[in-house]
């Protein structure tokens, strides 16, 4: 494993900063943690982070059909993405947050931590803006010595890019429950409808684009 820690690393570095710029699924993440608690905040970004993996499979092995697919398919993909955030940022804004407990975490049912895990996925797959940074980002690694050739280093690479992107998602969870609890109730529940506005406003935006194609 030693003489694949270049690629180990690399793949860390790649997954780390494809997740921390803040798009639709920080918004998710950072909006769920607020209003309802770290595991659905944490459920939604480690859904993107398995999105993040599989496009880094396809973009590493070298995946052609999916990659013709996506090329012809992606105004479709963006669609679908644009109405999703739609959906979550009017739920958000017409949901009421949870109750700050003192020393309790706000316990999450299996089906809610699931619902947000499937939407950090669906959010991340249908970005357009993720996939062609991920594709961009690998298909330049045989250019820079991290030898894509060998089955081993190319999956360590993906490994990589799964652990970096699940870190980012960690921290980000982390921090803004610690916010959560340095401010009142009144606080949360303005801050959990503007970020539903935002993220409603965003999908109604994508929606719009997806119907302009030569944007």
């Amino acid at each position: 494993m030693l003489e694949h820690s270049r690629e180990l690393l690399w793949g860390i570095g790649i997954g780390f900063a494809i997740a921390v710029p803040v798009g639709p699924v920080g918004l998710i993440c950072i909006q769920r943690t607020i209003s309802v608690s770290k595991l659905a905040g944490l459920s939604a970004g480690l859904g993107a982070a398995l999105a993040d993996g599989f496009w880094a499979i396809i973009a590493v092995f070298g995946v052609k059909a999916v990659s013709v697919f996506l090329h012809f398919h992606h105004q479709s993909f963006r669609l679908i993405g644009g109405l999703f955030m739609l959906i979550l940022g009017i739920s958000g804004f017409f949901s009421k947050p949870k109750e700050i407990q003192n020393n309790n975490e706000e316990k999450e049912t299996a089906f809610e931590a699931l619902r947000d895990f499937f939407s950090g996925i669906i959010l991340s797959v249908t970005n357009p803006i993720t996939v062609s940074v991920i594709f961009a980002t690998l298909a330049a690694t045989s250019h820079r010595g991290i030898g894509m050739a060998g089955l081993v280093g190319s999956g360590t690479i993906v490994l990589g890019v799964l652990i970096g992107s699940c870190l980012w998602w960690l921290f980000l969870t982390y921090i803004t429950d610690i916010f959560k609890h340095r401010v009142n109730q009144k606080s949360i529940n303005t801050l959990n409808k503007s970020l539903s506005l935002i993220i409603a406003g965003a999908g109604f935006i994508i929606v719009i684009l997806a119907f302009l194609p030569a944007l």
